[in-house]
């Protein structure tokens, strides 16, 4: 039968220093949301050319978009050049222009 001591440990709580301390959040980014495949939107959600989906991973936005081949395609959400947010939520676009330059 498996011993339950090591939960014992956890009954009053985690440590107030995991919720405070930077290394052991940058631990926890690490294994948790950048070590692996993460699922942000189901393929149905993103149907039609143009369609978009904008997720978190972490620290990081990025955005699912399919493609008018109907390739699904994530980018980081960011201009690559001032680092302006490009989409949001969900939607529809034909282009995806940057918000500060007016690049597509």
């Amino acid at each position: 039968m498996p011993t339950r001591e090591p939960l014992k440990r956890l009954e009053a709580g985690l440590p107030a220093s995991w919720f405070r301390d930077p290394a052991h959040y940058q631990r926890e980014l690490d294994r948790l949301w950048y070590d692996r495949w993460i699922a942000v939107a189901r393929e149905e959600e993103i149907p039609g050319p143009g369609d978009y989906h904008v997720a978190e991973i972490g620290t990081q936005s990025i955005f699912v978009v399919r493609g008018e081949d109907g390739a699904l395609r994530a980018f980081h959400n960011t201009c690559r050049h001032r680092g302006s947010e490009l989409l949001e939520g969900k939607g529809n676009c034909k282009l995806i222009v940057c918000p500060y330059h007016s690049w597509t």
